[in-house]
Formats: C-alpha cells, structure tokens, sequence
C-alpha cells in the first residue's frame, strides 16, 4: 500500500528529466558571453518544465482523486452527482494554465473539498507561513511568465546576483524544484488524509 499518488510520481519522474537540463552546463571558455546565455536558457528551460510539472500535478491528482471517490459511489444519485462534478473538472481544467497558489488552491476546493492552505509552507526556505509560501509560489510563475512573453526578468532578492542582474542558477533552480516537489507531497498528505475522511479508511490511491 503506498500513500504516494500515481500524480505525485510522474512529477518526480518529471523532474528527473527537467534535471538534465542542468548537467553538463557549458563552461566559459572563449566566448563566456555566449556560454552563460546557453545557460540562462537552460535555467529557463527548467524553471517551464517544472512550473509544467506542478501544473500537471494539480490537475492530474484532482482527476485521481475523483476517479477514487467513484469507487465508492453507491447510490445512483451519487454516481450522477460524481458523474457531473467529473465532467465540471474536466472542462475547467482544459482552461486551467496559470498554476498559481490561488488558481491551485481553488481549484483543489471545488472539486476535491480539500483546503491545502495549512499544508502549503516550505521550512527549508524560511517559507513557514501560508502567505510566505504563497509569494514565493506566486514569484516563481511570474518568472515563467516574464520570459515566456519577452518580459524583464523580476530582480527578486532571492535569485543569483550577478553583477547588477538577478539571474537563475543552478542552485536557483534546485531550490525552486524541491520547493514545487514538497508542495506536491504536501498536497498528496493532504489529500491522502481528506480522501480518507470521505470515503473511509479503505479508500487508496
């Protein structure tokens, strides 16, 4: 029996691969212009498959959730109630793109009835508070969004000093990484636990 969704492991298998992105970095050689460009971009890369990874995490493991709670649906009038909560979920998540901390809290209540607000903090960065976790969530999209549409690059204290600029790094976007993976296994407890609560102690993933 595992308390790991089926959610929870394919973003870790997601991060295994976006992590290759930073092995193998080019070193500065002759051109060290072109070489911490190559790098920046690769950072980027990084930082869209791990924002991609959470995002797919959020959706996957509502659906995972609904699909455990049909299970044990046994009165018709539950199995139609499921049948149109299911239906609701899909079709908002075909316009979920913006996995957000309010979007992905939201989201979670309406169609899962789990609050992940108290599970939402991350001691390793200071981020002991859910409005702490919350900025920095928030921060870490709208780095995706500012080189995703040509934008400056937000100078959050928290990123690489390089010279006058703020830069991602390699150590940058570990942190960033283990922060979205303990959200997730934040969000797979909770879960976990709230799935119990509804459907019993013999409800699993």
């Amino acid at each position: 029996m595992t308390t790991s969704s089926a959610s929870f492991i394919r973003f870790k298998q997601a991060r295994q691969k976006a992590d290759l992105l930073l092995s193998g970095l080019p070193s500065k050689g002759p051109d060290a212009r072109a070489a911490s460009d190559l790098k920046q971009i690769r950072f980027h890369a990084h930082l869209a498959g791990m924002v991609g990874a959470w995002e797919a995490y959020i959706e996957s493991v509502t659906e995972e959730y609904l699909n455990v709670i049909r299970r044990h649906c046994r009165r018709p009038i539950d199995l139609a109630l499921h049948g149109l909560l299911a239906a609701e979920g899909q079709r908002q998540r075909q316009r979920f793109n913006t996995p957000n901390w309010e979007n992905c809290r939201e989201h979670l209540i309406n169609f899962t009835g789990f609050d992940p607000i108290s599970w939402w903090v991350w001691p390793k960065w200071s981020l002991t508070t859910p409005i702490s976790c919350q900025e920095r969530l928030n921060e870490i999209l709208k780095l995706r969004h500012s080189f995703a549409h040509g934008f400056a690059m937000p100078a959050f204290t928290w990123l690489h000093l390089s010279g006058s600029s703020r830069l991602l790094s390699v150590q940058v976007c570990n942190s960033i990484a283990a922060l979205l993976e303990g959200l997730c296994e934040a969000t797979d407890s909770g879960l976990y636990a709230h799935l119990k609560s509804v459907a019993g102690s013999g409800a699993t993933w």
